[in-house]
């Protein structure tokens, strides 16, 4: 597997160093990943919020008729939620929660992440390892 990774031959006395090196270099490429996950996180929520901003002015200003007030509303009902649950599997997808009680890093069920009070990227959830709940930070290492 090693060799596949390197994409070389590799001596029996380097592999155990060369494997250790390619270990570190795929756990910085996932967080790297994680990280620009979560910044699309961010940036998606930014959209919304500028959407749900500028809608009651579109609909004061440029739109009389109320069928298609009624169509964009429902358009933007639609994008809202589309949003939120891009953002909700971000969440789930992306890093670990540590608990606070006893340090244990997991990755909870999407049911936890959707139903659970946050404030940011932290969650009020309950640790599968001790049983506690408490406001558990998002993690990425």
């Amino acid at each position: 597997v090693n060799e596949l990774l390197t994409g070389e031959k590799i001596p029996m006395e380097n592999n155990t160093e060369i494997m250790e090196k390619n270990l570190i270099e795929l756990a910085k490429k996932n967080e790297q990943a994680n990280r620009m996950l979560l910044q699309v996180e961010r940036m998606l929520i930014g959209l919304l919020i500028l959407i749900l901003a500028t809608c009651p002015f579109i609909f004061k200003t440029y739109i009389d008729s109320i069928l298609i007030k009624s169509i964009v509303t429902g358009i933007m009902i639609v994008i809202f939620f589309t949003i939120v649950f891009f953002c909700l599997h971000i969440e789930h997808k992306a890093g670990y929660y540590e608990c606070k009680c006893c340090g244990k890093k997991y990755i909870p069920e999407f049911k936890n992440i959707l139903w659970s009070p946050h404030m940011g990227t932290t969650k009020y959830m309950k640790c599968p390892e001790c049983g506690k709940k408490s406001w558990q930070k998002k993690v990425l290492k």
